[in-house]
């Protein structure tokens, strides 16, 4: 018996032993590494300056009866500017991003329809005075790459001793949304 206390003794601390010097090794090769802002590329691999933007602009007509809403990615730096010079009913989009941004996709204006169930409007002039809204989408999209966009990037910095921190499509992501005084009062 003595024997087999002595034998599961000696396995516990090597197994002790070798997992410090794991442990020791794994922290020697986390303090060696570098942590540096992704280099932008674009989708063939070539390197692309973080001066370039990608731009995308747009006049949308909404009609003058219906309030409107603009939707986009929560932390995006968004201004609503009164302008003189943009007619009624009409609202101009400004969006910018940083180069590791493909497109900048604009939809809309959406207004959904909405149908008439039982009981929840007495008559049609109580329908179209529900608080209709039309709906704007602003987007920063990743055309062609992928969710493995920066895979191949991500392993070369790792053998080098780099690791990469991935930027959020949303970074430096703004948008400017210019209206006639006359309409602010019906963005929501």
């Amino acid at each position: 018996m003595r024997k087999q206390i002595k034998l599961a003794l000696s396995a516990v601390c090597a197994g002790a032993l070798i997992a410090g010097i794991g442990v020791g090794v794994a922290f020697a090769e986390y303090s060696a590494l570098r942590f540096e802002d992704m280099p932008p590329q674009d989708a063939d691999g070539a390197p692309v300056s973080l001066a370039e933007t990608t731009v995308a602009s747009a006049d949308l007509s909404v009609p003058e009866d219906v309030g409107i809403a603009i939707s986009g990615p929560f932390d995006v730096q968004r201004s609503l500017v009164a302008d003189d010079s943009v007619p009624v009913g009409t609202v101009r989009i400004a969006a910018h991003a940083s180069a590791f941004v493909d497109e900048i996709v604009i939809d809309g204006p959406y207004i959904p329809i909405e149908e008439n169930y039982e009981g929840q409007f007495d008559d049609v002039d109580e329908q179209q005075d529900a608080g209709q809204t039309a709906y704007i989408s602003i987007h920063p999209v990743l055309t062609d790459r992928g969710p493995f966009a920066y895979k191949d990037q991500i392993l070369e910095g790792l053998k080098r001793g780099v690791v990469y921190q991935v930027p959020d499509l949303t970074e430096g992501f703004d948008v400017e949304v210019r209206l006639n005084p006359a309409d602010l009062e019906r963005v929501a």
